[in-house]
């Protein structure tokens, strides 16, 4: 299963910041990012702006071609 929490932490971290830094960055509050982390409801737009500030993008691969490949 996806940890977006995960994710974004360590992508944080290569940055050299943590996620109250990576908050400010967004900008957005950090216990606002907090709740949506816990709630799992950070919507697509809020997850590309989080992942533009540590240099990522969002991508979407095709299942049926991704299986195809093995």
């Amino acid at each position: 299963m996806l940890n977006i929490r995960k994710i974004l932490k360590d992508s944080a971290d290569e940055k050299g910041m943590n996620l109250k830094e990576l908050a400010s960055k967004v900008p957005t509050s950090y216990e606002g990012l907090l709740n949506k982390l816990r709630r799992e409801s950070m919507t697509v737009r809020d997850l590309e702006k989080i992942l533009n500030v540590v240099d990522k993008e969002l991508s979407v691969k095709d299942k049926t071609q991704h299986h195809n490949d093995k």
